[in-house]
């Protein structure tokens, strides 16, 4: 019969193109992964490079980075400076306060322990 013929013919050239778009889809995926890795890693050099050059620059110009940050700052810096050592005395009776309730506060955790443990019973 001819239709047999025609049709086996035809699903022959349908089974050939398919494994020939698979060869092309494989070869494509291998260029593919060979592309994105060679992309890698120029990136990457670029990347070590790039913080090279940055970090030169910072070793270069670091004492003006700072030069301009004390000039920024300076009059800032001698207000709050001159606030801290005006309430100093203040300060540390503050922290004195804080370390007392601290002190406290823990040994009122004791006790409350101590007396759960006690009522539980």
């Amino acid at each position: 019969k001819p239709e047999e013929k025609s049709m086996f013919l035809c699903l022959m050239y349908l089974f050939s193109r398919l494994l020939e778009s698979s060869k092309e889809v494989l070869a494509c995926k291998t260029i593919q992964g060979w592309y994105l890795q060679r992309k890698r890693s120029e990136l990457l050099l670029k990347k070590i490079e790039a913080s090279g050059k940055i970090w030169k620059s910072w070793v270069k110009y670091k004492n003006n980075y700072f030069m301009a940050q004390r000039k920024k700052y300076s009059r800032s810096v001698g207000i709050i400076e001159c606030f801290i050592l005006s309430k100093k005395d203040q300060l540390s009776e503050l922290r004195k306060q804080r370390l007392h309730n601290e002190k406290l506060q823990k040994c009122v955790i004791i006790i409350q322990k101590h007396f759960r443990k006690y009522q539980a019973k």
